[in-house]
């Protein structure tokens, strides 16, 4: 972001919380703002012998402008084209978010 012509100068902090999430659930795009919803994977409590199960469950939401947005395209392209190159991409392993079944 620029202030007047001037870049904003980065000023890192070591207070800002780390969120892993393993999923994305919800990904829109009104009036120009980017809104993300990540998930994670948590275990339900083992009852034997029902088999174990898991849910799904929102850990963090953002939205960012959207050239912010396509900022975030632009960076993780340019990562993800440096991890292929390397051969440490694997494609295909992941099985492709299906739509839900229409309502009848």
């Amino acid at each position: 972001m620029e202030i007047k012509g001037q870049p904003a100068v980065y000023s890192a902090r070591d207070d800002i919380v780390e969120v892993f999430a393993d999923g994305v659930h919800n990904l829109s795009l009104n009036n120009g703002v980017l809104r993300v919803e990540l998930t994670a994977t948590r275990m339900d409590e083992v009852h034997p012998p029902k088999p174990p199960t898991a849910r799904n469950v929102p850990v963090v939401r953002f939205a960012v402008p959207f050239q912010t947005a396509v900022q975030l395209h632009q960076t993780l392209g340019t990562l993800l084209a440096m991890v292929d190159k390397q051969g440490a991409l694997q494609r295909g392993l992941e099985t492709p978010p299906q739509a839900p079944p229409a309502a009848h």
